[in-house]
């Protein structure tokens, strides 16, 4: 969604904002990716969470899966993206795994458990300095 106020929002699909890299190796964290809670101070360079699914159901056998549902075999992590023309389009802060901002100590258990950090927030920026 592209406009200079939110009563001029529309769609704009010409170029994808991100994109997925669909990695089937889990210790990667980068498999499918959501852009969320976007955060800029000056408007040009935006920082941003991005809620990574590695969806096990995709790349596994069925009896890894073994429960036969999706969220069985799923495990989700934040990572960090960063834009500098403005959220026009975003890659990863680091080169993945490093991208890596928060998980759960355990990760992607392919006997079907789901794992992960389901909620993102908000970056929010401390009075320290710090967000």
């Amino acid at each position: 969604m592209v406009g200079s106020d939110l009563d001029s929002v529309e769609s704009d699909c010409a170029v994808p904002t991100w994109q997925s890299a669909f990695d089937p190796d889990p210790s990667q964290f980068n498999e499918a990716g959501w852009i969320a809670a976007p955060n800029t101070e000056d408007g040009e360079t935006v920082y941003s969470m991005i809620h990574n699914e590695y969806r096990g159901f995709v790349f596994e056998a069925a009896d890894r899966c073994p429960l036969g549902d999706r969220l069985s075999c799923i495990d989700v992590t934040l990572t960090m993206s960063v834009s500098t023309d403005g959220g026009a389009t975003f890659d990863h802060i680091a080169p993945p795994p490093d991208h890596l901002a928060a998980s759960l100590p355990d990760i992607y258990d392919p006997r079907g458990v789901p794992s992960g950090l389901w909620q993102t927030s908000n970056i929010v920026k401390r009075d320290d300095g710090f967000h």
